[in-house]
C-alpha cells in the first residue's frame, strides 16, 4: 500500500480496488449480473492477456534531463531551422503552445505541425522551475493539432524515462486513440498508484467497463463522485450502460474525451453528430480511421476533419470509395445523393463525379455535386475529397460553363500550375472573359510569376467583374485583396479607395511585429496562429496583411501565400 500514499487520488483509487476485492464473492452471488457492454464474444479481453508491447519501458527514475530539443522531421521533411526558438522565452512561448487550436488555413495548420515536430534548442528559462519540458509541451500541441501519432512519439521518452506525468497524460490518451486500447489500459495501471490528476482515474474507470469488470467501475465512479471530482458524463453513461441501463447513452452531449473512443467502440454505438461538429481534430482522426466505428459514423468525423483542414481529402476520398450502396440505391445515385442528408449521400455524390468521363461530363457532374453539398454545408470537405477527380479533367471549351469552379478547386490543393491552363484558356475566349478576371489575382497570390495577373488593367478587370457578381460584397473583397497584394510585394492602386479595416484589438499583431523583426521564427508562427484565432482578428484584412509580412520576414514566404490564398478563397474571391 505504500504506492497508495503517494496521492490522495491514488489512495481513493486503491482504497476502491481494496473494496471491490473484498466484495466480490457477494457480488458473485447477487441476482442479475451487470450486462456486457458488448454481448457474447465481442468483449473486451480479460485482463488476463498477456499486455501488448508497445515499446515503452517504465523502469527506473533516472535524473530529469530536458528533451526539449529532440524533434520529429528533419530538413529534408520540412523542419524550421534549428535556431527556430533562439531568442524566445519559455514565459512567452509556454502561454501561446497551451492555447493553440487547430487554424481554419490547412497551411498554417501544416506549419504548426512543422514547427513543433522540428528539432532545436528549447526558448531560454527564467529559472528552472515551473516550466515543463519542452518536448511535452510541444506533444501537447501536436496533440490538440490532431497529430496523436507524432505527440505520442515526443513525449514517449519522457513517459519512459522520467516518469513525468504531463508526458504519461499525452501518452495516455495517443494510445486510446488508436484501435486497441489494452496498451493504454496497461500505463494507466502502471501509473494510477502515482498519478494527480483526474483524468487517470476516469481512464482506470474507462478500462474497467472495457473489460467487464463493472462492479469496480461502478465502485470508482461512486467513490469519485463522493469525493466531488470533476464529472465525466459520458463516463458515467457507459458505466450504467454496462450495468444494463440500455438507453443509458441517450441525451449525452459532453465534450468527447479519448478514453471515450474505445467504450463507443465496443458498444457499437456512435457519438452523436453534434458532439462530432465541435470535436477535436485527434479525436475526429481516430473515429475516421477505427474501423470498428459504423461507417456513417466514420464518414461524418472524415467530412469535420476535412472541412478544417486536418485530415487530407485523399483519406475522405478512400473512404467514400468504400461505402456500399443498395440495389436500389445503386440504381438512382443522384436520386439518392438529393434525398439523403447524411455523409452517404456525399459518397454518392463523389461516386457520380468519379465515374463521369473525365472531360466536360465530369466538370458538369462536380458542379451539380458542390451545388448538392452546398446545401448540406459539406461543400468544402467534398471539393477536398474530389481534388485528385477533378485534377484529371483537361480544360476544354466545352466545359466553359465550369472553368472557375474547377481552377479554384485546383488552388485549394494548391495546383497553380494546372489551374494556369484553365486561366490562358479562358482569357483567350470572350465569354471567358469575367471568369479570366476574378481568376487572375488568385493566381498572383498562389505564386503563378506573371505579372500580368494583377496590373492595372487585370485589377480594374477584377474589380468589375465583382461589382456585377456580388455588388454588395464587392468593396469588402476589394480591401482583402487590396491589403493581401499589398502585403505580398504587390503594388494595388487600382483598388485604391479600400480602405483599411481597423483592428480592435492590436496586442497581439504587436507581439507578432516584434517577434518576426527579432527573426524568433518558432513564436513568429504561433503568434501567427493566435492572431488568426482571435475573434476580433481572424476575418480583419490588416491582421491577415500583418501575418503574411511576418512570416514572410522569418523566411516562410510560401507559406504567407498559402495562407493568403486560402483566406482568399474562404472569401469568395
Amino acid at each position: 500500500m505504500t504506492a497508495c500514499r503517494a496521492s490522495a487520488l491514488a489512495a481513493l483509487l486503491c482504497a476502491a480496488l481494496a473494496l471491490a476485492a473484498a466484495a466480490e464473492a457477494r457480488a458473485q452471488s447477487l441476482p442479475g449480473r451487470p450486462m456486457r457492454l458488448i454481448p457474447g464474444g465481442d468483449a473486451m479481453p480479460a485482463p488476463s492477456v498477456p499486455p501488448v508491447d508497445r515499446g515503452i519501458r517504465l523502469e527506473g527514475a533516472p535524473k530529469p534531463v530536458d528533451q526539449g530539443a529532440s524533434g520529429l522531421i528533419d530538413a529534408s521533411s520540412g523542419a524550421l531551422p534549428p535556431t527556430l526558438w533562439t531568442g524566445s522565452q519559455r514565459r512567452a512561448v509556454d502561454p501561446l503552445v497551451d492555447a493553440l487550436a487547430a487554424p481554419r488555413q490547412a497551411t498554417l495548420r501544416d506549419l504548426l505541425r512543422r514547427t513543433l515536430s522540428s528539432p532545436g534548442q528549447p526558448p531560454e528559462k527564467d529559472a528552472e522551475e515551473g516550466f515543463p519540458d519542452f518536448s511535452v509541451l510541444r506533444a501537447r500541441g501536436l496533440l490538440r493539432l490532431g497529430e496523436a501519432q507524432a505527440a505520442g512519439e515526443l513525449a514517449a521518452p519522457l513517459a519512459r524515462g522520467q516518469r513525468d506525468e504531463a508526458a504519461r497524460e499525452v501518452l495516455r490518451d495517443t494510445l486510446f486513440l488508436a484501435a486497441d486500447p489494452r496498451p493504454a489500459c496497461e500505463l494507466v495501471r502502471e501509473s494510477i498508484a502515482t498519478s494527480t490528476q483526474p483524468g487517470w482515474a476516469h481512464a482506470l474507470i474507462a478500462c474497467q467497463v472495457l473489460e467487464q469488470d463493472v462492479f469496480r467501475a461502478q465502485l470508482g465512479s461512486a467513490m469519485l463522485r463522493e469525493q466531488k471530482m470533476p464529472e465525466d458524463d459520458w463516463l458515467e453513461r457507459f458505466v450504467s450502460l454496462a450495468d444494463g441501463a440500455a438507453r443509458a447513452l441517450e441525451g449525452g452531449k459532453a465534450e468527447l474525451r479519448a478514453h471515450h473512443l474505445p467504450l463507443f467502440a465496443a458498444a457499437k454505438a456512435a457519438p452523436p453528430a453534434a458532439t462530432l461538429a465541435g470535436a477535436p481534430p485527434s479525436i475526429l482522426a481516430a473515429i475516421a480511421a477505427n474501423e470498428a466505428f459504423a461507417v456513417e459514423t466514420r464518414l461524418r468525423a472524415a467530412e469535420a476533419a476535412t472541412s478544417s483542414g486536418s485530415m487530407e481529402g485523399a483519406r475522405l476520398a478512400a473512404l467514400y470509395e468504400g461505402v456500399q450502396f443498395a440495389p436500389r440505391e445503386a440504381a438512382d445515385l443522384a436520386g439518392f445523393a438529393e434525398r439523403e442528408a447524411g455523409p452517404r449521400g456525399r459518397a454518392a455524390l463523389h461516386r457520380l463525379v468519379r465515374d463521369a468521363a473525365p472531360g466536360p461530363a465530369r466538370a458538369a457532374a462536380f458542379a451539380r455535386a458542390m451545388q448538392s453539398a452546398e446545401k448540406r454545408g459539406a461543400a468544402r470537405a467534398l471539393r477536398r475529397a474530389a481534388a485528385d477527380l477533378v485534377l484529371a479533367i483537361p480544360p476544354s471549351h466545352d466545359a466553359l460553363e465550369h472553368a472557375g469552379l474547377v481552377a479554384r478547386t485546383l488552388l485549394v490543393d494548391r495546383r497553380g500550375v494546372e489551374a494556369m491552363r484553365w486561366f490562358e484558356m479562358l482569357r483567350g475566349m470572350p465569354e471567358g472573359a469575367e471568369a479570366a478576371a476574378m481568376l487572375a489575382p488568385l493566381l498572383s497570390i498562389a505564386g503563378v510569376p506573371d505579372r500580368g495577373l494583377v496590373d492595372g488593367a487585370a485589377l480594374r478587370a477584377w474589380r468589375e467583374a465583382q461589382a456585377r457578381r456580388e455588388p454588395a460584397r464587392a468593396a469588402a473583397r476589394a480591401r482583402l485583396l487590396a491589403e493581401t497584394l499589398e502585403a505580398l510585394g504587390t503594388p494595388a492602386a487600382e483598388l485604391a479607395g479600400s480602405a483599411p479595416a481597423a483592428i480592435t484589438t492590436p496586442a497581439t499583431i504587436m507581439r507578432l511585429g516584434r517577434a518576426a523583426g527579432q527573426r524568433l521564427a518558432g513564436e513568429t508562427v504561433l503568434l501567427a496562429a493566435a492572431a488568426l484565432a482571435e475573434p476580433a482578428l481572424r476575418d480583419n484584412p490588416t491582421a491577415l496583411a500583418a501575418t503574411l509580412r511576418a512570416l514572410q520576414e522569418v523566411g516562410l514566404a510560401d507559406e504567407a501565400r498559402g495562407i493568403a490564398l486560402e483566406a482568399a478563397l474562404a472569401a469568395g474571391l
